[in-house]
């Protein structure tokens, strides 16, 4: 008897073996409307001052990663950005998807609404940087003045490249 059982046990789990794993499917690869705009970034943060003077990395942080995403609606003319804390910045930034740029005035930063940031100049540029091999990535850069920053810079310039899964 334990004989039959067994081999029935051992059919049963074939047959879940083979049909569990259909390769199959009717998905198209893809993702989202705003694609190209989106991902992570690694960034680094200078300071312009009013006479146009950079400080480049003047707290001496050097990268860290930023992140853009789209909208749980799949808008065309908006997108998360979120800085992984840097400033606590969480929030929906307008964009122009077909210029692949973005920008805004006087919108609250995060999600308490402790403070607000204006962006200018902001953009992604398909192959507009280069990673750590000298091939070309995606670029992102903009200009951030937050009105509850009294540090005296005009305003202070992020600027990095896609992440590519290398240490940059």
């Amino acid at each position: 008897m334990k004989k039959y059982i067994f081999s029935i046990i051992a059919l049963l789990t074939m047959g879940f073996a083979f049909t569990s794993c259909d390769p199959e499917t009717n998905e198209e690869p893809g993702g989202f409307k705003i694609v190209d705009m989106t991902g992570e970034w690694l960034v680094t943060v200078d300071a312009v001052l009013g006479d146009g003077t950079v400080l480049e990395d003047p707290y001496g942080i050097g990268q860290f990663s930023i992140q853009t995403y789209a909208t749980t609606n799949d808008d065309t003319d908006k997108m998360w950005l979120y800085d992984g804390g840097f400033w606590g910045l969480q929030f929906l930034v307008p964009i122009d998807y077909n210029n692949k740029t973005f920008a805004c005035k006087d919108l609250p930063y995060d999600l308490v609404e402790t403070g607000h940031i204006t962006i200018t100049n902001g953009k992604v540029s398909k192959d507009g940087g280069l990673n750590i091999h000298g091939k070309p990535v995606d670029a992102i850069t903009f200009d951030a003045v937050f009105d509850d920053d009294d540090s005296g810079v005009a305003c202070w310039r992020y600027h990095g490249v896609r992440y590519q899964g290398f240490t940059e």
